[in-house]
This record gives C-alpha cells, structure tokens and sequence, in this order.
C-alpha cells in the first residue's frame, strides 16, 4: 500500500494548484504535471511485500488554516491482489478513486508489471472528472534497472480532451532511460491539439500542434512538468487501525532495519501463517471475507470508500451515473515496445476478495511481487 501511497500523495499541492487554474485547456496541462509527478519507480532492492487482507494505511495532510488532504487505502483482495484508495480535500473540492490490480509476468529479460486498473480524480467547481490509467513497470533483469514502459492516458470529457503518452522502452544500443512522448487530442474531432516529449525524470514539454513540422522546437515556455526526485507534500501517517501496514509488518520493518534478513523471513512467515488460518477458519465456518472500507460500485465501475464526505460522494456518483461517457472505457493496449505487449482490459466486475492457498514463504527474498 505504501507504494500506492507514495506515488499518490508524493507532489499533491500539484493537485491543489491545478484545480485553482480557471481557464480549461490551461488546467488540462496542468494537470498533466501532476499525473507525471505520479511516476515513480519501485525500489525493488526492498522486495515490497503483498498487504493481507483488509490491510490499511490511513494518512493525512494538514496544509493550514483547517485545510486537510484525507487518503486512506485497504487491500481489498489478495488473490489477484487489489488495492484501492481515497484521497480527499473539501476545501478544495478535491476527490479521487483508485483502484490497481498488478498482473506481473516473467518475458525473458524483464519483469513486467502491469497495473490494471484506474485512477477518477474530480474537481467538483469544474464538474470535471480525469480518468487516469498508469503505464506499465518493466525491470530490465539483465541491464540491472527499471523504467515506466507503455501507454499511460488522462481522459476529460467535461474538457474535451485527452492525453495519450507512450513510455518508451530504452533500446539495448543508444537512447535514454525515461523518455516519452504523446499528444493532447480534442476527443470530438481527433484533432491533435499539444504533442508532449521529453523525459519524465527530468522535463517534459507541451508544444501546440503544427501539422507537417518535421522537429519540435521546445521552450522553456513550454515546460508543462520538472521532476522532484523527492515528495514535496509528506503525509502524516496514523497507526489507529488493528490492521494498518504499520502494525501487521512491525516485526519484518524492524529486522530489515536491522540487516536481520533471518529474522525477517520468520516474521513475514508468521504474518503469512496467520492468514492461512484465519482463512481456513472462514471456509470451515462457510464465512465469506469482505472489505471493511470499500464497497464495489456497479455505476462508477470502482471500488469506492464507505464514508467519504457526503458532499462529495453524492457529487460523484450523480455525475458518474448521469452520463456513461463521464467515465470512458479503460483502454489499456499497449504499443508494440521491447517485450511488452498488454491486451488485457480489467474486469469491471467486483472480484473475489478471497485468497488461494500458497506455499509459506521461508526467506524474507522472497517477498511478493507488487
């Protein structure tokens, strides 16, 4: 979950400042800014393990003068894992809904990992809706290192528009780790409006579409995104809940911390073990697991937070259900890049949230996939 977490809330005054701009297309760029400053690799070296079910991680922002950013997550299913979240601002006007199911698969010479799934954030003073979808995560095995890799979109119907940007692959010869490049469309008419290039570690440019130009020529005017290689906004993270990651993995975080890599893989063992029990329990007991913060929502095609603000969650969902088009169909094809290849569409079905049994994990390198 903290990975989920640190890519949320990592840069989220971007957020704040992007809803203050009035004029549209301008607040469409903007928020590309902070869409970029989502990215961020996973340290691998740290082996982040799977939440259990029904894990929490519960955070807040205090900005001053009784403005608080809210953001809260559960693992809602272990197999395949789920995770969703909730981050909210009232003051604001400030809500969105994730949720990420990681299909990760070996191809050869890299780890891919795919985030099925959507991230809706909502703007209520502009009645605006950004449907957000994540690229893919690829670790080069033989090259020691990881790197965004495929489509990533941001979808506005209330605005017209949409970006599509293709995290490209660094070849094996030449090239460079991070690049990107993409387009801002109108959605009616497919008229290319803004063509993005650059690197997400470093700037990525906004340059109004000239049909026929051969080069783009980017300005510093042009700058729609800087990269922080550190959060500027740092949440305050409770520990209230019996099942916060804080307390569920006290004992592994101290023995890591400790270099006690023994010590460790008995203490994610213990966490494992207790799971299983707890579910054979349940199956004994005909009882069926289910989340206690999220409820699936048919219309809204997400996993949604029970007890969000009521303004904002009947905002929402009115929106939502009152217009399909509000909430695009996830489109997650992938183009053609280095042994990557994603067809798969997540299914708009609530999942089971029930796990299947696994082999105990013996050494804390075994840590699960993402």
């Amino acid at each position: 979950l903290d990975v989920v977490a640190g890519c949320e809330t990592r840069q989220f005054d971007e957020l704040i400042r992007t809803e203050a701009v009035d004029d549209g297309d301008e607040r469409f760029r903007t928020f590309l800014s902070y869409n970029f400053a989502c990215c961020e690799l996973v340290d691998f070296g740290k082996k982040p393990l799977n939440p259990i079910l029904g894990e929490t991680l519960d955070g807040s922002l205090d900005h001053g003068e009784g403005d608080t950013t809210y953001w809260h997550a559960e693992q809602v299913s272990h197999h395949p894992p789920i995770s969703a979240s909730t981050c909210w601002n009232i003051k604001h006007g400030i809500i969105s809904h994730s949720f990420y199911k990681m299909d990760v698969t070996f191809q050869g010479s890299a780890v891919i990992a795919k985030p099925l799934g959507r991230r809706i954030i909502r703007f209520l003073r502009h009645n605006e809706e950004y449907v957000c979808t994540p690229p893919n995560l690829a670790v080069r095995l033989f090259r020691g290192h990881a790197e965004m890799n495929g489509i990533s979109k941001v979808t506005c119907t209330a605005l017209d528009m949409e970006a599509a940007v293709n995290f490209k692959a660094k070849p094996l010869i030449g090239g460079s780790w991070h690049d990107l490049t993409g387009s801002v469309v109108n959605i009616s008419t497919g008229e290319v409006l803004y063509d993005l290039t650059g690197n997400w570690q470093s700037k990525v440019y906004c340059t109004p579409h000239v049909e026929h130009k051969k080069k783009i020529v980017a300005t510093e005017h042009d700058v729609v995104h800087k990269y922080h290689p550190e959060p500027t906004t740092r949440f305050k993270w409770s520990t209230e809940e019996a099942l916060c990651s804080q307390k569920v993995w006290a004992e592994f975080i101290r023995a890591m911390a400790e270099g006690d890599m023994k010590a460790a893989g008995a203490a994610k063992n213990a966490v494992e073990e207790e799971e299983r029990a707890k579910r054979k329990a349940r199956t004994e007991a005909g009882e069926t697991w289910t989340p206690k913060h999220y409820t699936y929502d048919n219309d809204m095609e997400m996993w949604v937070k029970n007890d969000i603000p009521e303004s904002l969650a009947l905002t929402v969902r009115s929106t939502s259900n009152s217009d399909s088009s509000s909430s695009p169909s996830l489109d997650l094809k992938e183009e053609q890049t280095e042994n990557t290849t994603n067809k798969e569409a997540p299914s708009t079905e609530p999942p089971s949230t029930e796990t299947k049994e696994e082999k105990p994990a013996t050494e804390a390198s075994e840590s699960a996939n993402n």
